[in-house]
């Protein structure tokens, strides 16, 4: 899945996290045993889950960089400085994900035989046409993975820090696809590791309450702000009670 044969991916993915990844994988083939029995394919399909799971994602994105991040930009222009890695991806992922970007296009079926555990099945196998990938097309793939941008500032009420966030924008190419949300999650989160108690946005509660923003009252911005679209999240409980007042750029204590 992340052959060595990527510079990108063997400079950041060492043998240190590759034997992190293995020990992992020994760990939960054994609890896949002992949950699912010893069958080959039960077990197969127990790790593929796992491996779909936030602990082995978290592994890869802390070394590779959360979406947004300035490391994960810097992989990403890495990564298409040289455009052979695109040689190592199975085809079949390249159709799921980019099969209308490529042109990839069914052109028929052809009869096709399986069988597992001596049970056979005939069914009708779907042939697609794959054109050349041009430069053209990888730099739309890039321009992808670089759709979205999002930003945040250091502020103060009445001498509480405070980080404002905005403006969040996504290519309107890609408006639609979970880029925007995977943005504030991952940001969201990285606040909270850098110690940020409070959040703050001017935005709809309808579409933002789903990532723990909510109206907050006595927090003055210039006019024409709408007060009922003054948000805030709480990265620690009870950060935003008796915060009140004018929001004001943060400013450095001599």
């Amino acid at each position: 899945m992340f052959p060595n044969s990527i510079k990108v991916i063997a400079d950041n993915i060492t043998g240190e996290t590759r034997a992190e990844q293995i020990a992992m994988l020994k760990k939960d083939i054994q609890e896949g045993i002992l949950r699912v029995g010893a069958n080959p394919k039960a077990v197969a399909k127990y790790i593929v889950e796992k491996t779909q799971t936030k602990e082995y994602r978290k592994l890869l994105k802390d070394k590779l960089g959360a979406f947004g991040s300035q490391q994960y930009i810097d992989n990403v222009n890495k990564l298409f400085n040289n455009t052979n890695f695109i040689k190592s991806i199975p085809v079949a992922n390249i159709k799921r994900r980019f099969g209308k970007l490529f042109g990839i296009k069914q052109i028929g079926t052809t009869p096709t035989i399986k069988i597992t555990d001596g049970k056979r099945t005939d069914f009708k196998k779907q042939v697609f046409k794959i054109p050349a990938i041009s430069q053209a097309k990888l730099n739309e793939v890039k321009e992808y993975f670089l759709a979205g941008a999002i930003r945040y500032w250091p502020a103060e009420i009445n001498k509480n820090r405070i980080l404002f966030l905005g403006p969040i924008a996504v290519h309107p190419t890609y408006q639609g696809e979970g880029l925007g949300a995977a943005l504030i999650k991952n940001s969201i989160k990285r606040a909270r590791e850098l110690n940020w108690k409070r959040v703050l946005m001017v935005g709809d509660e309808i579409y933002y309450r789903r990532f723990g923003f909510r109206k907050i009252n006595g927090i003055i911005f210039p006019p024409p702000t709408n007060p009922d679209r003054i948000l805030g999240m709480e990265l620690e409980k009870f950060s935003w009670r008796g915060v009140i007042g004018k929001v004001r750029p943060f400013q450095v204590e001599n």
